[in-house]
């Protein structure tokens, strides 16, 4: 069995790693998007105010 301790770590560990996947398939998405044509100018200006708000 594994101790209470390490199952709660475990469970975040793999939380984390499930949300970063996700995000980084998020990231795939609007590149291919983005490669695509599909941003006007206010949606390139409306990303970039995404980008400087996650960072």
């Amino acid at each position: 069995m594994i101790e209470n301790g390490d199952w709660d770590r475990w469970v975040c560990v793999s939380f984390v790693l499930l949300v970063l996947l996700l995000l980084v398939l998020l990231l795939l998405y609007l590149l291919r998007y983005m490669e695509g044509g599909g941003w006007s100018q206010e949606g390139r200006g409306k990303r970039e105010l995404i980008a400087h708000t996650l960072n």
